[in-house]
């Protein structure tokens, strides 16, 4: 089976979880960004950026059960913990990863004679206090399993029917991804002090991860667990301050990684 169970969703359906995983995401941003508009950067609403990342998840999960019922969320969740989930998972979304990473983060140790700062790696400066395990616990959670049972588990699949290339239904993705973080630029730092080319390349990344967590999926059967997990590990990553910018040696790996997956998909005949 490519990609989720197909009696889980419909391009009928798509609207709703749009119009409902946006609803919820940016009813729950709401307090945060205009606590961010009018005072600054303020920790004590940060936690929303957390709980509103959960609206693509909750948003697939009340359309399915409001169409199939709570058969259609047993077909869901009996999906996703699988033998090939967890084996795609551990290969190509925690593996593969970390070898880059830490390849990416010696290599620039040795060209710049920099001291890498390990203990950095899982600590996210937007949330202090949650810690190490707490931050990868809360990304895998709140990033990985919210955002990928809403974009992979649901949507992925919504678009791919009629029979349409798999590489064509993961870059579909893309704009409803995108506009999803809209409110983002109002709240955050980081996304504020995009420039047009720190937008685009933000678009571009988008596109990479789409395709690679699209074709995760597919690899397990149709379970969201490797997409979520690799999106969770790169969010750890991206964010660990070893002491010298791997951020941009990691970026340019995962998208040739997307770039490659989407050639060979773009020239598999039944895909």
């Amino acid at each position: 089976m490519m990609g989720a169970d197909p009696r889980l969703t419909s391009r009928r359906s798509i609207a709703p979880f749009y119009a409902l995983a946006l609803g919820i995401s940016w009813s729950v941003w709401a307090p945060w960004i205009a606590s961010a508009r009018a005072l600054g950067s303020d920790p004590s609403w940060r936690a929303l950026h957390l709980v509103g990342s959960l609206g693509p998840c909750l948003a697939a999960l009340l359309v399915i059960g409001w169409t199939g019922g709570r058969a259609r969320l047993r077909a869901l969740a009996g999906g996703t913990l699988t033998t090939a989930a967890v084996r795609v998972a551990g290969i190509w979304s925690v593996l593969f990863p970390t070898i880059a990473f830490v390849a990416s983060v010696l290599t620039m140790a040795l060209m710049s004679g920099t001291t890498p700062r390990w203990d950095r790696i899982g600590v996210a400066g937007e949330y202090p206090a949650l810690g190490r395990i707490g931050y990868i616990g809360a990304s895998l959670v709140f990033y990985g399993i919210g955002e990928e049972v809403g974009w992979r588990g649901f949507l992925y699949p919504a678009l791919r029917r009629p029979r349409r290339r798999i590489l064509i239904a993961a870059l579909l993705v893309v704009p409803f991804w995108a506009l999803w973080h809209l409110p983002l630029f109002f709240a955050t730092e980081s996304y504020r002090a995009m420039g047009l080319g720190g937008a685009v390349g933000w678009l571009l990344s988008l596109a990479s991860g789409s395709v690679l967590t699209a074709w995760l999926t597919d690899r397990a059967k149709g379970s969201v667990l490797p997409a979520a997990v690799l999106h969770a590990v790169l969010d750890v990553f991206f964010l660990a301050d070893v002491g010298m910018p791997v951020q941009s040696a990691m970026g340019a790996v995962v998208t040739l990684w997307g770039v490659v997956v989407a050639i060979g998909q773009f020239r598999r005949r039944d895909a």
